[in-house]
């Protein structure tokens, strides 16, 4: 896991940027300080704005900012919620992939039983804390 302070400087940093295929995770905290709405809007733009449109996860206490996350959010393979098994597969979702450069025409779920072309699925466990 590699820790990356800030959303402005994310796309610096290599393994944020660029699809990587080992192990690792970075974790992009983005700047405190800001109204939550508008830290919100630099997140879901900040994915958005990813070129190979792969997995994110968002952790949240706050089951609004969540719901806004999943029905706002356009350009990713799988959203993980609150869910520890970031790279973890499950049965019913795709296993790969993203909806950008990576993915293809039909993105992550490039399956003969799923086909979609933007967000594959999303998997929300509850907060806790």
């Amino acid at each position: 896991m590699v820790r990356v302070d800030g959303l402005a400087s994310a796309r610096e940093v290599e393994a944020v940027r660029s699809e990587t295929f080992f192990p690792l995770l970075p974790v992009v905290v983005p700047e405190p300080g800001r109204p939550d709405g508008q830290l919100l809007d630099d997140v879901l733009a900040f994915v958005d704005g990813n070129a190979y449109g792969l997995r994110n996860s968002l952790w949240t206490a706050d089951e609004g900012v969540a719901e806004r996350f999943a029905r706002e959010v356009r350009n990713g393979g799988v959203l993980k919620v609150n869910d520890a098994s970031h790279c973890g597969f499950a049965p019913y979702m795709p296993s790969h992939g993203g909806t950008g450069l990576t993915g293809g025409v039909f993105g992550e779920a490039s399956y003969m039983m799923i086909r979609t072309t933007h967000l594959q699925g999303i998997s929300m466990a509850p907060a806790r804390g």
